[in-house]
């Protein structure tokens, strides 16, 4: 008998391995919005751009528990491009999602949230992000497919970041 190999994001087909019954762990994003979104150009309105800015992203989040078990998240990306050591702009995106969860504990559903979530917002965050600087002056900007490192923002930062 052959097993289902366990799925990295939502924990599918390892149910039985954990200790929970019935459904196999996982979660769901059941909201996805794009809350904020800021773009501040250190060039003048129409300046040239002769070549795609060097970008250096970070990205942060934050999640607080809700009723019945889910979980409001924010996953926030914070871009600056740079020609050399010329600041060209600042960006920041804050992607929000209510995130439900299955087959799990109580105890191990916040972890599962923040080990699993950013992963699944980040290409929401991203495809806005590049949306955005391919909107402005700066195009030929691609971000990379995976989430840059996770940074704690901590409660009401949120909405100032970026």
């Amino acid at each position: 008998m052959t097993m289902p190999s366990p799925d990295p994001v939502n924990g599918a087909g390892n149910g039985a391995a954990n200790g929970a019954t019935g459904t196999a762990p996982g979660i769901e994003l059941a909201a996805v919005l794009l809350r904020a979104v800021r773009f501040e150009s250190q060039l003048d309105l129409g300046a040239p751009v002769s070549a795609p800015p060097q970008v250096a992203v970070t990205a942060g989040y934050q999640q607080e528990p809700l009723a019945n078990g889910a979980f409001a998240v924010v996953l926030v990306l914070r871009a600056v491009g740079r020609a050399g050591e010329t600041p060209l702009f600042t960006a920041g995106i804050e992607q929000t999602a209510v995130v439900k969860t299955a087959g799990l504990a109580a105890g191990e559903a916040a972890d599962w949230v923040a080990a699993r979530a950013p992963a699944r917002l980040y290409p929401y965050a991203r495809q806005a992000l590049e949306d955005l600087l391919g909107n402005s002056q700066f195009t030929g900007f691609r971000l990379g497919v995976s989430c840059p490192p996770l940074v704690p923002v901590a409660a009401g930062d949120a909405a100032a970041a970026g």
